[in-house]
């Protein structure tokens, strides 16, 4: 056990370092025409809310790491915990997204860019709240409910998170066609 915390660490770093030079490259090729001086506003405001998006994201795998020694994970309290820390997971990257966001808006100007950045951080939070939720209904898989009658846990995690990320999803699609930006928070499976 004492290898896998640095080791977790270390793959932990190396993805969010590979998160964070992708997500700060240049939106696209046509804004280095206009070469217009970044506001340091903007700047300083996107990278304060990338680091605090960063140590989140540390602090929730730590603690995911810690609910790796609880006593019984199929307990209530555990499961809970477990469920609490991936949250914490999945918060510190929406967060290192909106940071990123605000960073790369910091050369952009414009009511539409500022329009379509408030509403993809919108929807930003509304898929966190979303994937937060489907983590905490979906911990109910661990411990099965003896009622006959109640909700599968599973059925409820997922119109948990079409409830709250589908309109999170639109929303942040219209923001990134409003500020002409690209979706930087993707998901991809492979077989």
């Amino acid at each position: 056990m004492g290898l896998v915390i640095p080791l977790a660490l270390i793959i932990f770093g190396s993805v969010l370092l590979a998160i964070a030079v992708h997500m700060l490259l240049p939106p696209a090729a046509d804004d280095a025409a206009h070469s217009e001086p970044a506001n340091p506003i903007f700047r300083v405001m996107g990278l304060l809310v990338m680091v605090f998006g960063v140590v989140k994201g540390f602090g929730g795998a730590r603690s995911v790491l810690e609910t790796m020694n609880l006593p019984d994970p199929y307990n209530e309290p555990d499961s809970q915990a477990f469920a609490d820390a991936d949250g914490t997971v999945v918060w510190g990257f929406v967060i290192l997204t909106i940071g990123a966001y605000i960073w790369r808006g910091a050369k952009r100007r414009g009511v539409l860019d500022r329009g379509g950045r408030l509403a993809i951080i919108a929807g930003y939070l509304l898929v966190g709240v979303a994937l937060s939720e489907a983590i905490d209904v979906g911990t109910g898989i661990l411990t099965p409910s003896t009622d006959p009658d109640a909700a599968d846990p599973g059925d409820q995690a997922l119109i948990t998170f079409l409830a709250w990320g589908a309109p999170g999803a639109a929303i942040v699609r219209v923001g990134t066609w409003l500020a002409k930006e690209k979706i930087l928070l993707i998901a991809r499976f492979s077989t």
